[in-house]
């Protein structure tokens, strides 16, 4: 199978990388997101039942800065808000219940569980996520039975296999929406769907998984072939990610400011703000600590230079 995994996930490691101990200082009690949460499996199983609903889960713990960014941050937000308000809602402390924690195989935080009303799980996401992020994931989930069904009795429809692809996109399933958009793209050979440019798109991803170099100058080529596709704005941003996973930030924050400009309503707008933002305090801190650590050692700062007199001296 295609390995998709691995740079795929770099968007969201990247950025809590960066957040590194600004998100580590938003420490909070172990309480839940305000709203209808509740905190036992067995009250969540009861009201999904009630109110036949699917159960969303979040696996969080007090000291996890990244989970206290999406309580404080993301949750609060009212198009969250209503995304979320098709789901029975459950917070897991996982200090707090281990066993839940262990019986789902959970071991990062944040994790949010997918959950059936009987509790079986369905699928999971790990990592904080933007706000439109996680939003276009909970949709996917909730279009994917009806969507599957429709392919069911059309499966030559080039259009539904497009659309199939994108909601696996949206769940993170990079190689299932790959073989979506392979049977999409073959059954559209005019391209009429978009399809190719995805298919061009997570090929470019699986061979910068293996050479970043090559994987870039694939992304870049597909920025300059498929302008009006939204895989070019994914191409631009995901070099950025390269850029960073290299340790060139200047490319990155280049990449990143560009994206900004070239798509103001894009998808990971908040994304590249963010990183932006924690690369700048990262930048901050760094000279700070070493300022600190200047005077610490006893060693004096230079002296200051006299100011230029403000006229000419008298004659």
């Amino acid at each position: 199978m295609t390995n998709f995994k691995s740079l795929a996930f770099r968007t969201t490691q990247l950025a809590l990388m960066l957040c590194g101990v600004f998100c580590l200082t938003r420490l909070s009690p172990a309480n839940p997101p305000t709203g209808p949460w509740v905190t036992t499996l067995e009250k969540a199983k009861q009201i999904a039942s009630k109110e036949n609903k699917p159960i969303l889960a979040m696996f969080s713990a007090s000291w996890c800065g990244p989970c206290n960014m999406m309580k404080q941050e993301v949750f609060p937000r009212e198009d969250v808000k209503k995304a979320l308000s098709a789901w029975t809602l459950l917070y897991i402390d996982v200090d707090e219940q281990e066993g839940v924690t262990m019986r789902y195989g959970v071991e990062a935080f944040p994790t949010f569980v997918v959950m059936d009303q009987k509790g079986e799980k369905q699928a999971s996401l790990t990592g904080a996520q933007p706000p439109k992020s996680f939003i276009r994931w909970l949709n996917a989930l909730n279009k994917g039975p009806e969507l599957k069904k429709r392919l069911a009795r059309e499966p030559q429809n080039a259009k539904l296999w497009k659309q199939l692809g994108d909601m696996q996109m949206d769940m993170e399933s990079h190689e299932e929406a790959f073989e979506s958009y392979k049977k999409a793209s073959k059954l559209d050979p005019k391209n009429e769907t978009g399809a190719a440019a995805d298919v061009a798109f997570l090929g470019a991803l699986k061979t910068a998984n293996e050479d970043r170099k090559q994987g870039a100058e694939k992304l870049a080529a597909i920025e300059r072939q498929y302008p009006a596709s939204e895989r070019a704005e994914d191409s631009l941003f995901i070099r950025a990610i390269i850029a960073l996973d290299q340790e060139n930030e200047r490319e990155a924050r280049d990449l990143l400011t560009s994206y900004l400009k070239k798509y103001p309503d894009g998808k990971r707008q908040d994304q590249a703000r963010m990183i932006l933002e924690r690369m700048d305090e990262k930048k901050q801190s760094a000279a700070e600590e070493q300022t600190t650590g200047t005077l610490a050692s006893g060693d004096a700062p230079p002296p200051a230079k006299p100011s230029a007199p403000l006229g000419r001296p008298k004659e």
